[in-house]
């Protein structure tokens, strides 16, 4: 998508002020780019609706999740600036069309099709980002970090274990940008240091209430009855160092 987001703008720019017909390689070029917009739009509505742990985290948690790097730029900052580029570079194709005048309609095309390959460079999670994520896959991203713990809650899931890992060990699929780290659960020797009235409070209230990170954004919604089933959840994963 971005290398023809690419081809598009650079062919169009070249061509600004020629005269010539627009060609039929020029609108497949067009429509092509356009259309792979499309696709990766309804791939990431996908993912961002119903698929992603990261936006499960985000809408559980709004308020908190701001105040969380990645959790902010894959919530809000990546959504918005992709909607918005597909949004441009749809509609520039379909205004585009309706022009007869060649130079005016590569002007409209060149001006579609570079907006939204800024926002679409703006909104990759370049390895250099501190919502970074790594050009290609190793083994070790790839694996299952959402398996489910028996005694937690759905709210685990939904506001902890992209973070803090499905099996609690501190390895969630944001913990490589956080720093600190999140905690692993599983450490003996965190486990011997905190009280379940300590972890309901750092729950609650989030990290800075004990001292802790700020990256443990607070969770004032929560139920008694929902703070308990976590603390219980929390207290539950396999002790590993």
């Amino acid at each position: 998508m971005l290398a023809l987001a690419l081809a598009v703008f650079l062919r169009t720019l070249a061509n600004l002020r020629s005269p010539r017909r627009w060609s039929l390689s020029e609108d497949r070029l067009h429509a092509g780019f356009v259309w792979s917009m499309r696709i990766q739009f309804i791939l990431g509505a996908l993912l961002y609706l119903w698929l992603s742990p990261i936006s499960d985290a985000f809408f559980e948690n709004v308020r908190g999740a701001l105040k969380v790097t990645e959790l902010r730029f894959f919530g809000l900052e990546h959504a918005l600036m992709m909607f918005v580029a597909v949004a441009i570079a749809d509609t520039g194709r379909g205004r585009s069309k309706r022009i007869d005048d060649p130079m005016r309609r590569r002007r409209r095309v060149c001006l579609t099709t570079g907006v939204p390959l800024l926002l679409m460079l703006a909104a990759v999670p370049w390895p250099v980002m501190p919502a970074k994520r790594p050009l290609f896959r190793s083994p070790p991203a790839a694996r299952e970090v959402f398996t489910e713990v028996p005694s937690c809650p759905p709210s685990y899931r939904s506001r902890c274990s992209a973070c803090h890992g499905g099996d609690g060990h501190g390895d969630g699929v944001l913990a490589g940008s956080l720093k600190p780290a999140p905690r692993n659960f599983g450490d003996p020797a965190w486990r011997g240091s905190r009280t379940p009235e300590d972890l309901r409070r750092v729950i609650r209230e989030g990290g800075p209430a004990l001292g802790l990170s700020p990256l443990m954004p607070p969770n004032a919604d929560l139920t008694d009855a929902e703070l308990d089933a976590l603390v219980e959840c929390v207290s539950s994963f396999p002790v590993r160092q």
